[in-house]
C-alpha cells in the first residue's frame, strides 16, 4: 500500500480535529461570520463532542502573525465585541 504525502499530514490532522470524511456528524466547519452591529463579529462552527478551539484573527494574510482572541471554547460559537479593524481575518483551530 503506497501511503502519500497528503495521507501522512492529514490523517493525524483528523485523529487530533475529531473528524471523519466518512461520517457527517464529525465533520469540522465554520457555519457562519455575521455582523451584529458595527463593532463586532459573530463566528460559529459545528463543534465536535470533546475537543476545545481557539479563535485567532489577523489583520493581515500577507504576513499574518494569529492572535488569539478566544481560548477553551466548547459551544461553537464567539463574538468578539471590539473589533475597530475595516480587515480583519478570522480562524478557528483545534487545541
Amino acid at each position: 500500500m503506497d501511503v502519500t504525502a497528503f495521507e501522512i499530514i492529514v490523517i493525524p490532522y483528523r485523529w487530533l480535529s475529531g473528524t471523519n470524511p466518512q461520517d457527517p456528524t464529525k465533520k469540522f466547519s465554520v457555519d457562519s461570520i455575521t455582523r451584529p452591529s458595527a463593532n463586532s463579529v459573530n463566528i460559529t462552527w459545528t463543534p465536535i463532542a470533546g475537543r476545545t478551539y481557539r479563535v485567532e484573527a489577523t489583520t493581515s494574510l500577507s504576513s499574518p502573525t494569529w492572535t488569539p482572541i478566544a481560548t477553551a471554547q466548547t459551544s461553537g460559537s464567539y463574538t468578539e465585541n471590539s473589533v475597530t479593524s475595516p480587515a480583519r481575518f478570522y480562524r478557528v483551530v483545534v487545541e
